[in-house]
């Protein structure tokens, strides 16, 4: 039976899709192994590449959904720039918002929360007076850094994101 030999080979697919954290992600991989498996009667599969997603738009291709073995080894940022893309997320150059509370941790570092709800901590010892209400531009920095920066031009302090 063809439809019984496609999906034992697609268990090992079915599983790299579930070890993927990213909702949307695993929801792309999902779907491409749907849009890969025969339609009934007909015995054979499109591949993933060939098949079309909303996120593609109509006429389109949609990229192949990157396995786990595809991402082992690569880097996080290529790893993350190709799960988008087969998600049909588009990678952000900068992100603005507005600073929703500022804290300070104990060592007198910033703990901030944006108006998206995302909590991101200062990882330098720059100072820096921002308050809530300030409006801010988080920027990719080197070696996958980032850095915050109040829209009325004071120099950034270098972040990460803890939610």
């Amino acid at each position: 039976m063809a439809l019984a030999s496609v999906l034992a080979a697609g268990a090992a697919d079915l599983d790299s899709c579930r070890s993927i954290d990213d909702d949307r992600a695993r929801l792309a991989c999902f779907d491409a192994l749907a849009a890969a498996a025969p339609a009934a009667g007909t015995g054979t599969a499109p591949t993933a590449t060939t098949a079309t997603t909303p996120a593609a738009g109509a006429g389109q291709l949609a990229p192949a959904t990157p396995t786990a073995a595809d991402l082992f080894g690569r880097d996080s940022s290529t790893a993350a720039a190709e799960l988008g893309a087969a998600a049909g997320v588009a990678p952000l150059r900068e992100l603005r918002a507005t600073l929703a509370t500022v804290d300070r941790a104990p060592d007198g570092r910033l703990r901030l929360t944006l108006d998206n709800d995302q909590a991101w901590a200062q990882v330098d010892t720059r100072y820096s007076d921002l308050k809530p209400g300030d409006a801010v531009v988080i920027r990719r920095g080197a070696f996958g850094s980032f850095l915050l920066s109040a829209d009325r031009g004071r120099a950034a302090v270098r972040v990460r994101r803890d939610r």
